[in-house]
């Protein structure tokens, strides 16, 4: 992916840091990260928060939120980039199916967040397809997002 490749040269080039929590994904995010040679100049850490358990754990995601608003949210998305620690941080958490979808939030939901320093963004996707798709979609997503925040400043 040439925008991961780019996000990783810019980030270096400014001695600047990538963390990445990732519940849908599964660690697709991180994979294709450290599939760019050089990566580990910026990559610091990924997470795959699958369970809601690892989210309030390890990223400091309040139970209430997830009660109140879902794994599924922007606010727990929110929550999940504010649980890293990073220059540059991408969080993703959806509903990839077969099963598991509602009427509010259909298979295919997913909320992706990205934060670079100050500024964060944080969007709501839903995709059509199987599984596979819908993970591949938004691992392209949660990077297009990313880099989109980069533009301004490179």
């Amino acid at each position: 992916m040439d925008t991961v490749r780019d996000i990783i040269e810019f980030l270096a080039a400014r001695r600047e840091t990538l963390s990445v929590a990732e519940s849908c994904t599964g660690g697709l995010v991180a994979a294709a990260i450290v599939a760019i040679p050089g990566a580990s100049r910026v990559f610091t850490e990924g997470i795959v928060a699958y369970a809601d358990e690892v989210k309030t754990a390890r990223l400091r995601v309040e139970p209430a939120t997830i009660e109140r608003h879902g794994a599924v949210s922007i606010e727990t998305v929110r929550a999940m980039l504010a649980g890293l620690s990073a220059d540059a941080r991408i969080a993703v958490s959806g509903i990839a199916g077969p099963d598991g979808g509602t009427a509010v939030k259909p298979v295919g939901t997913v909320v992706i967040g990205a934060r670079y320093r100050d500024e964060e963004r944080i969007v709501l996707h839903c995709f059509s397809g199987d599984r596979a798709v819908v993970r591949q979609a938004a691992v392209r997503e949660a990077f297009t997002l990313l880099r989109a925040l980069l533009a301004p400043t490179s």
